[in-house]
C-alpha cells in the first residue's frame, strides 16, 4: 500500500493538461512553471501531487521534499533504490550514468501503480561506477 505523508511543498503554474498526472515525476520547465519529466537526465523538481488542468490561473502542487506517493514505471524494484524517470514521467530505477534521481524507494509497487518515494532531488546524478 503506498504511503503519502506531510513534505515540503511548492505551488506552481502549469500551462499544459496535466489533470491525468497526480503523483507522476515533473520538471521545472519555465519560471515558476512546472512540465511533465520526460527523461531521466532531466533535472527533476519533484512529484506532482494534484491533478492541475492546465487552464489559466490553475496551479500545480509539487512535493520536492518528504514522503509521495508515485507512479512507477517498472516492476520488481527493491526497496531503497534511487528512482528516476521515464520517459512518460512515471518512477524508474536510476541506473544510468547520468540518471538524475527524484529520491528513494520507500514502499515499491508494479509498473503503473503507486508506490511511495522519498523525495530528495539533491541526491544528484548516478555515475557509470553506480550503473
Amino acid at each position: 500500500m503506498a504511503l503519502g505523508a506531510a513534505g515540503i511543498d511548492i505551488t506552481c503554474e502549469c500551462t499544459t493538461d496535466l489533470s491525468a498526472k497526480q503523483f507522476y515525476i515533473v520538471i521545472l520547465s519555465d519560471d515558476n512553471t512546472v512540465a511533465l519529466a520526460s527523461t531521466a537526465a532531466e533535472t527533476v523538481f519533484g512529484v506532482l501531487q494534484n491533478k492541475p488542468d492546465g487552464t489559466a490561473g490553475e496551479s500545480a502542487v509539487v512535493r520536492i521534499l518528504g514522503l509521495s506517493k508515485v507512479t512507477m514505471g517498472e516492476s520488481s524494484l527493491a526497496v531503497t533504490a534511487l528512482l528516476s524517470t521515464t520517459a512518460a514521467g512515471t518512477a524508474e530505477q536510476a541506473d544510468g550514468a547520468g540518471d538524475f534521481c527524484v529520491g528513494q524507494l520507500v514502499i515499491s509497487a508494479d509498473s503503473g501503480e503507486i508506490g511511495t518515494v522519498f523525495v530528495n532531488p539533491g541526491m544528484g546524478t548516478t555515475h557509470a561506477s553506480d550503473a
